[in-house]
């Protein structure tokens, strides 16, 4: 369903239905999204919606300012690499190409690039480097746990919600934009998922398995959960 306005409220939401058992209500980038039951009414929604007015205009707030500080990829904005803050620069050249100083990312180009070819070089040199770098660090995590026989396949995807996921079938799934965090943070988010090849839930023992690999581990879960927003510049 399109967005929609009521009288009573003075913000714009989406009703969204699915399979779901329950209604709740998410705060996205976009705006506020209703989730509700396939079976539930439009105005049962919306009184629900406006129960939670007060909640909703201080959450939407926040993502407001968040929106504020998302990052931008052109020329002279700064966007993470490794948990570093690299300046996006220019340079003429024949070649289009994408090359990464020790405090820059330099778009090499006969002219400046529009923001959508921008974007596409970023996204190929992130993907690329995510491949490279997380697939072999997950493989060595692997074997440190000596469940390389669990891991059937390392993917990528850009994902809205999760860093991260492992599937029964021994898939582990990243988002490649997380190579914008610090390199600890990179290493834990693998512990974590290795970890599920052997623990499928967040269970006691599962958390014992990854503090053994990583003794900081809720510092980095809660830098990801505080600044994740900070690597989404797509």
């Amino acid at each position: 369903m399109h967005n929609k306005q009521h009288p009573c409220l003075d913000f714009e939401f989406k009703i969204v239905r699915s399979k779901r058992k329950s209604i709740a209500i998410h705060i996205v980038q976009q705006g506020v999204e209703v989730r509700i039951p396939n079976k539930v009414s439009n105005d049962f929604a919306v009184k629900f919606l406006m129960s939670k007015q007060k909640w909703v205009k201080i959450k939407l707030n926040e993502q407001q300012q968040i929106n504020k500080a998302l990052p931008k990829v052109s020329i002279g904005e700064s966007i993470l690499w490794k948990g570093k803050l690299h300046v996006i620069t220019y340079q003429v050249a024949q070649k289009t190409q994408l090359i990464k100083g020790d405090k820059t990312f330099i778009v090499c180009a006969s002219t400046i690039p529009s923001e959508q070819k921008l974007l596409n070089l970023f996204e190929l040199f992130f993907k690329q480097q995510a491949k490279e770098y997380l697939t072999e660090l997950t493989i060595n995590i692997a074997q440190d746990m000596a469940v390389s026989s669990k891991l059937s396949e390392v993917r990528f995807r850009r994902t809205k919600s999760k860093w991260g996921h492992c599937t029964s079938k021994g898939n582990i799934q990243f988002n490649w934009l997380v190579m914008g965090a610090p390199v600890e943070v990179i290493n834990y988010l693998v512990i974590h998922e290795v970890a599920h090849l052997t623990y499928p839930n967040h269970q006691a023992s599962f958390w014992q398995r990854v503090q053994y690999y990583c003794s900081n581990y809720k510092m980095h879960d809660k830098w990801l959960k505080d600044n994740g927003f900070k690597l989404s510049w797509c």
